[in-house]
């Protein structure tokens, strides 16, 4: 449309945020949600820009990412309340006149989009609310359909996702059709929700991030050492690859003895052996798959073993030396009740940092923020290993380069089951050969070297059959 509205959706938020900081002259981060009471919120504390993409349009963006020069103001005068309506228009007329000046194209961009807001029709609503860290969503059960992302999981305050989950239960009850059962989980019916972290670089706790990194720097680089040894052939002999010497004939090479014939030069038909094989480590080669059940990020009342999160900052920052690809993705799974009393079991895979994104201060940010507040939401927490591993394996999957890797790792920790009342043997044995028949199509779908440091519960890995590749996973202990 003319006017914009709905170009939004579907747009990069990354790519998103990159424009907004470029307009503003400072780092901005742009989240785009269906979910605002408002059609835009700026939220100072973290530079973040909810817009609501059936009522904003890049206009918005342009207009508003530049008021994140107002933070001190907002700072020093309005953190316990938004700032007022006329301020808001003050400041966005004034960041509107500085850009028709230091750039006439955004100037004639803007009078364009917003000659056309003025004749579009519907009556005038403020064209954003400013507050320092405070964002209303509307309640779930006032949209029309659920939400393309769950959004419960940010470094704001959201206001109104405390009923997110009867929410959700009332929708499911509704939508007969997209509750399914699978083969292996026969307790109860699945329903996935992707669920979207949206952290801001300009969050307040980055120096207590920066800390847990260096603390890890020690044995991350104890972990990449022992990769990379391994990789490269330096481990024992039974595990170096043998390197190939000599000439070969070389078949992309035979026309030259033709041409050679024919001007009386020397034919250049032989060339080395490859030396493909020969053990040296090559990053690009290599990919590790990390996922972590949210259940595992704590310690509970029973003292069972626990997935520190110190582990997890180590793993990422030992791949990240090394220079290999990396899909780092965590799960919080729960079990909610529907009202006429039927158990869902809703699958909530949050990505982290996917294979194309680069490991920068957001992305730590995001695994801090997933361990600060994977309680947000009450609920009963639950996992179940054969769909969380499929999640993964299938984020790889999708991955454009999936078919250019020779070695692949997976790192899946999981504590938790379902607990059922009845066929715990039965149930956990199911487990077991489901998780395994997804590894072993893994293998087929994506041919390569595969390792695993994955922990499941013992009670999963005991029942596995012997010979297969689950038998065999697990960690003695803490972790």
């Amino acid at each position: 449309m003319k006017n914009g509205i709905g170009e939004l959706r579907g747009q990069s938020e990354r790519a998103l945020g990159l424009l907004a900081s470029w307009v503003a002259g400072r780092s901005v981060g742009v989240v785009v949600s269906d979910r605002l009471r408002s059609r835009a919120v700026l939220a100072m504390e973290q530079r973040l820009l909810f817009l609501d993409p059936a009522r904003c349009g890049l206009q918005d963006l342009v207009l508003l990412a530049p008021l994140v020069r107002h933070r001190r103001v907002v700072k020093e005068r309005f953190r316990r309340s938004a700032v007022p309506a006329e301020t808001v228009e003050r400041w966005v007329e004034r960041s509107r006149a500085t850009l028709a000046r230091r750039s006439p194209g955004l100037g004639r961009f803007l009078d364009d989009r917003l000659g056309a807001e003025a004749t579009s029709a519907g009556e005038a609503e403020p064209r954003a609310t400013v507050t320092w860290r405070e964002v209303a969503l509307e309640r779930l059960s006032q949209l029309s359909g659920l939400p393309d992302g769950f959004v419960g999981l940010t470094d704001v305050d959201l206001d109104g996702i405390e009923q997110d989950l009867d929410g959700i239960a009332e929708r499911l009850a509704a939508a007969e059709g997209d509750l399914r059962f699978t083969p292996e989980l026969r307790e109860m019916p699945s329903f996935e929700i992707p669920g979207h972290l949206h952290v801001h670089d300009a969050s307040t706790r980055w120096d207590a991030v920066l800390e847990t990194i260096r603390s890890v720097e020690r044995p991350a680089r104890d972990i990449e050492r022992c990769y990379r040894a391994k990789a490269s052939g330096v481990a024992p002999a039974r595990t170096r690859r043998r390197r190939p010497f000599g000439s070969r004939l070389d078949a992309q090479r035979l026309h030259a003895a033709h041409v050679a014939a024919r001007h009386g030069r020397p034919a250049a038909v032989f060339a080395p052996s490859p030396r493909e094989d020969d053990g040296v480590f090559r990053p690009e080669q290599h990919m590790v798959l990390i996922g972590v059940d949210l259940r595992c990020l704590r310690r509970d009342e029973s003292r069972r073993a626990t997935f520190r999160m110190n582990l997890l900052f180590m793993l990422v920052r030992a791949y990240e030396r090394l220079g290999i690809d990396q899909i780092v993705m965590t799960f919080c799974d729960r079990i909610i009740s529907l009202p006429d009393g039927r158990d869902v079991y809703l699958h909530m895979p949050i990505l982290l940092k996917d294979v194309d994104e680069p490991i920068d201060r957001r992305v730590w940010m995001r695994l801090d923020r997933a361990w600060q507040r994977h309680t947000a939401l009450p609920a009963r927490s639950s996992s179940f290993q054969p769909i969380q591993v499929r999640t993964l394996l299938d984020r790889l999957r999708e991955s454009p380069r999936a078919g250019s890797y020779r070695f692949f790792g997976l790192d899946y920790f999981s504590l938790d089951h379902l607990h059922p009342s009845e066929s715990r043997g039965e149930y956990f044995s199911r487990v077991a050969h489901a998780v395994d028949a997804e590894l072993a199509t893994a293998r087929r779908d994506l041919p390569g070297e595969w390792s695993y440091a994955t922990y499941l519960p013992k009670a999963v890995t005991d029942r596995a059959p012997k010979g297969s590749i689950v038998r065999d996973l697990g960690f003695p202990g803490d972790v």
